[in-house]
């Protein structure tokens, strides 16, 4: 793809507009003479470098939810919440929003990606270029499996040990018929069991989508204080739709367009595509000419069906010293004496976010005696399937996902 530009850019191949550096990355550097990515949304003061608050040091990690480098999303009033208002954060700066958020690989199940239906996108599928990302680094502590695991990708991961309460908690969940799998969190093979996350952690330091352009070579440009404003959509000679470049704003407040001969990638996230798209004049037709916008394509779904990320806290008292990492951070010095310690070794609380025990366990079989969870609607559930329970297959899938439906129970050891 040929791109020309007024910011005088020298012609590329490919134009990949993404919150993060996407997986795609790595490959279409090594398939393609010349590639540009362009972050969704980048801070000014961040460049080519994470922040070093965000980049180091893991236990730091509620500061970066108010920094000015995260791009906070503000909901709108939640009648469910109280009329509250929920911050979404997001990560601005390269590598997106895993510079902020909890190192937790958590990859799904591969049965959720298979109900798709959609060529190259079943669970085999998406594993296969997971593995082809990760770089596992295994511990004599943890059980894992090696099917599971890439060793020799961009992104480096590993298992971190529990803090004597999570160990605690993992043993409730086996009392309690949540079997222990260890590995499960990566298999994708078992939705109701107990184990281990993996994490985006190596050696005390958090790691990103950013990792990805480590060893990148001079056929990348990456442009970052830069604002993707809109992507550019022209008639091809059969007439149909064909995206052919995008709209920018830099840093210095003008706009600069791109022209593309073949393709761009939009991959901004559940959050900065939709509106990316919208603002391109893909979306609902009605929302879309209320707001001014030219409708290029009417599609209903764009900036629709988000599903929340729900988290719900429960703070418990325990009666007994040392269960927790509390006496590493709270008593006074002690958190001078953890920092010190993550600084000189990369070692102690603050090198790793603070996950414990987690299980998969299945919300139909939970809650069975809860009146309330028998007599919930179907239509209350604004999964990706609900617009197309037309036929009876559909039907049959949309039943059979609902009494799949898990929830996700983790254990914090402070």
């Amino acid at each position: 793809m040929v791109i020309t530009s007024t910011a005088g850019l020298e012609p590329l191949n490919m134009i990949i507009l993404s919150a993060v550096v996407v997986l795609l990355a790595p490959w279409l550097l090594q398939d393609w003479p010349s590639l540009a990515i362009y972050p969704c949304s980048s801070s000014k003061q961040v460049n080519t470098t994470l922040s070093w608050r965000i980049r180091t040091w893991l236990g730091g990690f509620p500061n970066s939810l108010t920094l000015t480098l995260t791009g906070n999303i503000v909901r709108e009033p939640n009648p469910g919440l109280g009329g509250r208002q929920v911050k979404a954060t997001r990560g601005k700066f390269l590598g997106g929003s895993g510079g902020c958020n909890g190192t937790l690989s958590i990859r799904g199940t591969k049965q959720d990606y298979d109900d798709w239906e959609l060529p190259g996108w079943s669970g085999d599928d998406v594993w296969r270029c997971i593995e082809k990302a990760e770089n596992y680094h295994p511990s004599d502590w943890m059980k894992h499996s090696p099917k599971a695991h890439g060793t020799s990708g961009p992104l480096d991961t590993g298992p971190y040990p529990l803090a004597p309460i999570s160990n605690m908690v993992m043993d409730s969940f086996v009392s309690k018929g949540i079997l222990l799998d260890p590995d499960m969190f990566s298999t994708g093979d078992n939705p109701h069991g107990c184990g281990h996350i993996v994490r985006t952690t190596y050696q005390g330091l958090r790691v990103t989508a950013a990792n990805y352009l480590l060893a990148a070579g001079d056929n990348l440009t990456l442009k970052t204080e830069t604002l993707v404003d809109n992507v550019v959509f022209d008639r091809n000679i059969s007439g149909e739709v064909q995206a052919t470049g995008l709209k920018v704003i830099e840093s210095d407040g003008k706009m600069h367009k791109l022209t593309a001969r073949r393709e761009v990638i939009i991959s901004g996230g559940a959050y900065c595509s939709p509106a990316i798209l919208l603002r391109s004049g893909v979306g609902p037709k009605a929302e879309l000419e209320k707001l001014g916008v030219e409708v290029i394509i009417d599609s209903p779904g764009v900036g629709k069906n988000l599903m929340d990320h729900l988290i719900v806290l429960i703070f418990y008292e325990v009666n007994k010293p040392g269960l927790t990492l509390d006496n590493q951070l709270y008593p006074p010095g002690a958190l001078e004496t953890s920092y010190k310690l993550w600084k000189e070794h990369k070692k102690g609380p603050l090198s790793s976010f603070p996950f414990g025990a987690c299980a998969y366990t299945h919300l139909d079989e939970r809650l069975s005696d809860s009146a309330l969870w028998k007599s919930a609607p179907a239509s209350a559930w604004a999964g990706p399937h609900r617009a197309h329970i037309k036929t009876a297959k559909h039907r049959a899938l949309h039943h059979r996902v609902l009494r799949r439906s898990k929830t996700l129970v983790c254990g914090f050891p402070t």
